[in-house]
């Protein structure tokens, strides 16, 4: 396994993309937008991470990330971005449009049977797509999933990150 990397600097992010895993299942987190807004006050671009539903290893509209964005738009209170992509070139195209301080959501993970026949391999293909990874959702579906994966591949915030943001969501 390899080498967990150096930790998130808050103060380091202008320019980069951060890669957010969010628990979907029941709406947005009351602490996600607290946190968008601090990563884009520093000038990352967010990408948000999920899955929705039990969508059976294909896509299906019914799961489709793309009908939170009116629940986060209005939430966050800006415009977020949909890549129909999640992994792949199209993933690539869409975050290479996003500028610093934009927030996107990509398309349901859920969608791809990869992420649990090789969970390495599918944290490489998310990898190659932001400079940071917060896992800032539950207990993923597996142990041994692409979010282990993906944390030894990307830097990862401090243990106290998280907890930082909640107790200051109010200022």
């Amino acid at each position: 396994m390899m080498a967990a990397p150096a930790s998130i600097d808050i103060h380091s992010l202008a320019g980069k993309t951060v890669l957010i895993r969010l628990t979907l299942e029941s709406g947005l987190p009351d602490f996600a937008c607290a946190m968008v807004r601090k990563l884009t006050q520093s000038g990352a671009s967010i990408v948000v991470l999920g899955g929705l539903g039990q969508p059976s290893d294909d896509i299906n509209p019914a799961y489709s990330m793309q009908r939170l964005l009116p629940e986060m738009n209005k939430a966050c209170g800006r415009d977020v971005i949909f890549i129909s992509e999640s992994i792949g070139a199209g993933a690539e195209q869409g975050i290479a449009k996003l500028r610093p301080g934009d927030v996107a959501i990509m398309e349901n993970l859920r969608f791809h049977r990869s992420r649990k026949q090789n969970a390495r391999t599918f944290a490489m293909q998310l990898s190659v797509l932001g400079d940071y990874f917060i896992d800032a959702g539950g207990k993923p579906e597996r142990d041994d999933g692409w979010q282990k994966w993906l944390a030894t591949m990307l830097p990862t915030p401090p243990a106290h990150f998280l907890t930082d943001i909640e107790l200051s969501k109010g200022n």
